[in-house]
């Protein structure tokens, strides 16, 4: 590993963890996750969906990325044929 990837590596640790340290907004932290990553590794987008198992849905909390969600903040999201539906059917990461 390169001396320069691994000092990226750290760094970026670095700002997650002040960055959950210091979280008030979820919308900030995600923010911060995507500055903080993205310089690390290959992602399109960071959504926080908050599953409620009793109404089978999912909430769109935060959202940060290159592209629209198509779908407003704070809004239930059907489970059917959606990521969350792989998640929680096979417990693996996308």
């Amino acid at each position: 590993m390169a001396a320069d990837t691994s000092a990226l590596k750290y760094r970026a640790l670095l700002e997650i963890s002040e960055a959950f340290i210091a979280c008030r907004d979820y919308g900030r932290l995600l923010h911060t996750l995507w500055d903080s990553l993205r310089g690390v590794i290959p992602f399109d987008y960071l959504a926080l969906v908050r599953y409620d198992r009793h109404k089978q849905t999912g909430w769109l909390e935060a959202f940060a990325g290159y592209d629209d969600p198509g779908v407003p903040l704070r809004t239930n999201l059907p489970l059917e044929d959606s990521p969350i539906q792989v998640l929680l059917t096979t417990g693996e990461p996308l």
